[in-house]
């Protein structure tokens, strides 16, 4: 659950933003890693906060994505690259 803040002109909201969960899964492991990768956000807040920027959405949303990942160990380093789909 992330921390937000958000402001519109003068007004500001500081609070817990939508609730997210996923689960990821590998299907090829090895010097590139494949993991598919699928979540849902679930609202936390209704309709309206009042005059005050809204902290999340009113609605549900989900998404599936294809990761492929690698390491380049030695070095402290790794690249991600991804592709999906959110409704």
């Amino acid at each position: 659950m992330p921390i937000k803040q958000a402001s519109k002109t003068v007004d500001r909201t500081v609070g817990l933003g939508d609730l997210t969960a996923g689960l990821r899964t590998p299907v090829l492991d090895g010097p590139i890693i494949l993991p598919l990768s699928s979540c849902v956000k679930v609202p936390l807040y209704g309709q309206s906060q009042s005059s005050a920027p809204s902290l999340g959405t009113v609605n549900v949303d989900g998404d599936s994505r294809v990761l492929i990942c690698r390491s380049f160990w030695p070095m402290p380093a790794y690249g991600t690259a991804e592709i999906g789909y959110r409704r």
